[in-house]
């Protein structure tokens, strides 16, 4: 692929962004940025997080040389904005998933570029729009500061909102959402993992927690904190190990299974922590050679924010703090271990291995002499005669059953129930129904919503056939060895190893572009001895199986 740089990637997307908003001027949703809505109709509201692009357009119309150009990007913005709160609610929230959910993630990630876009085109109106403009801004931030987030721990959706209020803060010189603000980020101080890691909702997710870093990192350039700076420098050292040899990023091993790096937060801090600035020389170049999912590839979900870190990235790409040191992925050899998260790190000059025990052994092995993924196994399926389906991609971050040392690692998961969702007409009235209805007072709102991440992110166990693999490093091999027991084996049909498969709802995973790997599904050739299936495998340092 050939070699596009980041700003020229930039103004393409961002060409494309203006041709997703509605400026219509006979429309009712003039400025609206959801084409499933205002255009295909295919949805019965609009989701407000598209109103997120209105920040990167910001930064197009002042970098844009055209006049023509740059007069389109001035009125999508203004459009947009004034969109946003056409659609905001009374209290100051916005929809993401339904209607009236009152969103506090999309709350706190619309504020922040909410206020950037109002100040830069405020001039432009009257004195009474500014009046009321800046009255839903700040009921927004007074939502953030009454109302929090109760269905799980996400630590990206606590670092916006605590972004948003600091900003909210300066704007509107209130202390009460800069306090707020405070007490998020010491939040999420106080719940990280001496490993580096920031929660995301059963564990650690690397992808993730990039997009948490790009709203942390903009914090602290506004106070300076420097126990914020502590925490960021533990957070960068644990993302350094999951940038892949092939210029991938993360993936089935994280928690929430994502693979998306967001560029800004490591870029701002490029400048002062060394550690940040080798994981930015190296994804900068990964990004601009096709090498990861960038903002020219991503879905429209995800667009908004993975534009608005890359832009951040391309305005911060300047001096980096020296001097630049090898990532993990580059040292002639390396065994580092994560117990808290459950993925260990195993390599040397001939292959770079990432194992999630913590998600049932997804393995990622790379050969090092021509930078590809080789071997990406995201667990078991086993197929029950019934039709059911179990498989070992679960998230159990406590596993007694691990051992861990140089040369070996070893761990037994149990496999649980695995359901394909899908929506379906039936199901979806029954949602709406309950969204224009009792979903409508709060506490049933996030009571309900816990009960879908239950169903949805975090399914329990409860599986009775156990995993058990051993997997032996050598200098030019690896070599696997996995049984399966339990009283249930004999009710297995098939059993199928799966890449790039997640077995839990993540709309933010399962990006093709996001891995050098090709593959599907394969049924593996386990043999019975004594009631156990078993079975063997072994990689040369070339990658060519044995």
């Amino acid at each position: 692929m050939k070699v596009l740089s980041l700003h020229d990637q930039l103004t393409l997307v961002c060409r494309r962004v203006i041709n997703l908003q509605n400026q219509d001027p006979l429309s009712k949703t003039r400025g609206c940025f959801d084409r499933r809505f205002w255009a295909w109709k295919l949805c019965d509201y609009p989701e407000a997080t598209y109103q997120r692009l209105i920040l990167p357009l910001c930064w197009y119309m002042h970098e844009e040389k055209d006049p023509f150009l740059k007069q389109k990007a001035y009125v999508a913005v203004r459009l947009g904005l004034e969109y946003a709160l056409k659609i905001q609610h009374s209290d100051g929230s916005f929809d993401q998933a339904y209607p009236y959910e009152r969103s506090y993630g999309a709350t706190a990630f619309l504020l922040h570029p909410l206020l950037k876009a109002y100040r830069s085109i405020s001039a432009q109106y009257e004195p009474f729009e500014r009046q009321s403009f800046e009255k839903r801004l700040y009921q927004s931030a007074a939502y953030l500061v009454k109302y929090k987030e109760f269905h799980s721990f996400i630590a990206n959706h606590l670092a916006g909102s605590a972004l948003a209020l600091l900003e909210a803060g300066l704007f509107f010189n209130d202390s009460r959402f800069s306090h707020s603000a405070q007490e998020l980020v010491d939040m999420l101080i106080s719940n990280q993992s001496s490993e580096g890691w920031y929660l995301e909702y059963d564990g650690a997710d690397p992808g993730y927690q990039t997009l948490c870093v790009h709203y942390l990192a903009q914090f602290y350039d506004l106070n300076q904190d420097p126990g914020l700076l502590l925490s960021l420098q533990n957070a960068i050292h644990f993302l350094s190990h999951f940038a892949h040899p092939d210029g991938s990023f993360g993936g089935e091993y994280g928690s929430r299974r994502t693979a998306i790096y967001y560029p800004g937060g490591v870029a701002l801090l490029a400048k002062t922590i060394p550690e940040a600035a080798s994981l930015h020389d190296f994804m900068l170049r990964s990004i601009e050679a096709g090498k990861t999912v960038s903002a020219l590839e991503i879905d429209d979900g995800n667009l908004a924010p993975l534009l608005s870190s890359a832009i951040l990235t391309e305005q911060e790409n300047g001096e980096l703090a020296s001097p630049l040191e090898a990532l993990p992925c580059q040292l002639a050899q390396i065994d580092r271990d994560f117990p808290q998260a459950g993925i260990s790190i195993r390599g040397n000059g001939r292959y770079y291995a990432v194992v999630g025990i913590s998600n049932g052994g997804v393995c990622k092995f790379f050969a090092q002499k021509d930078k590809q993924l080789i071997y990406n196994d995201c667990g078991l399926v086993l197929q029950k005669k019934n039709g059911k389906m179990l498989t070992s991609q679960h998230t159990h971050l406590k596993n007694s059953s691990v051992s861990l040392n140089k040369n070996t690692i070893s761990f037994s998961v149990l496999c649980s129930p695995y359901a394909r969702l899908e929506q379906r007409p039936a199901t979806f009235l029954l949602l709406r129904i309950a969204n224009l209805t009792f979903m409508r007072i709060r506490f049933l709102n996030e009571l309900i919503k816990k009960m879908l991440v239950n169903v949805l992110i975090s399914p329990s166990s409860g599986g009775k056939i156990t995993r058990t693999v051993k997997i032996d490093f050598k200098e030019n091999a690896i070599q696997i060895h996995e049984s399966l027991s339990g009283r249930e084996l004999h009710n297995i049909l098939s059993i199928t190893r799966a890449s790039a498969f997640t077995a839990i709802h993540m709309a933010s995973a399962r990006y093709p572009l996001s891995t050098s790997w090709i593959g599907g599904q394969e049924e593996l050739p386990f043999h019975e001895t004594r009631g156990v299936l078993s079975r063997e495998e072994e990689f040369s340092f070339s990658g060519k199986k044995k």
